[in-house]
């Protein structure tokens, strides 16, 4: 398998304690949304997991906010 560098824009919250064993939750948008759509979900989540909002690297047309 290839390995390809992909670089996504991206939100992101740091753990409030962070450890080696610190759990992440990766946040994935659909089609008229974007990365910054669903961070607002992270002040409902636990502050002791980190939280990455990624936005989708293919850009649409007439879909919403997607780039």
């Amino acid at each position: 398998m290839e390995k390809k560098e992909l670089r996504l824009e991206h939100n992101y919250r740091a753990a409030k304690n962070p450890s080696e064993n610190t759990p992440v939750i990766i946040m994935l948008h659909g089609f008229g949304s974007d990365e910054n759509d669903l961070f607002y979900f992270a002040s409902e989540l636990t502050e002791e997991s980190a939280i990455i909002s990624l936005n989708a690297p293919i850009k649409r047309k007439h879909y919403g906010n997607c780039r």
